[in-house]
């Protein structure tokens, strides 16, 4: 049937050039995404839609005192748009399903002031993602959760970039 749906996926970079970048001064970097999905499952498989509309990527830092106690503050890095489309198989177990899926999609990226000072970098590229999860259905709603990583490859004027995302998604909506 056809579903329409929202979803929250936040993830951190877990390897790449933005790791590096953050690891170095020991910091992290996060992305978010708020989406509305649009998606069409059989018994089976099932094919979706996602597009953001609102994403934002910030850097988390720490800084520590003398007395060993600390505080953090986030910076945002970018915001972006990335739509993408996934293929999602099911294996129905009672009620529910387990699922895993792969995706692909296209970003685009805008730096922020905030993250760099003057000139901001921004750029775009393509990603791809493999994730598993589980989907619960009712009779007019659905919840999906689900993990992976995505593999993210894109240019910031002339920087090359490529970064590995690990991310949690939830996902409601109507059925």
């Amino acid at each position: 049937g056809l579903l329409l749906g929202l979803g929250f996926r936040p993830g951190f970079h877990v390897g790449g050039s933005m790791y590096d970048m953050a690891k170095e001064s020991e910091n992290s970097v996060r992305q978010y995404e708020i989406t509305c999905e649009v998606g069409w499952y059989s018994d089976w498989w099932g094919l979706e839609v996602s597009l953001p509309f609102s994403e934002w990527t910030s850097l988390d830092t720490r800084q520590g005192s003398a007395d060993g106690n600390g505080n953090s503050q986030s910076v945002d890095l970018f915001r972006g748009f990335s739509p993408s489309v996934e293929a999602v198989a099911f294996y129905p177990i009672q009620g529910t399903a387990v699922i895993a899926g792969v995706g692909v999609g296209h970003m685009t990226m805008t730096g922020d002031a905030q993250g760099w000072g003057k000139n901001p970098p921004s750029g775009s590229g393509w990603f791809w993602f493999p994730s598993i999860g589980v989907y619960l259905p009712w009779r007019y709603a659905y919840l999906r959760s689900d993990f992976g990583l995505e593999f993210q490859s894109y240019d910031l004027g002339s920087w090359k970039c490529k970064s590995t995302l690990f991310f949690l998604d939830l996902r409601l909506g109507l059925r």
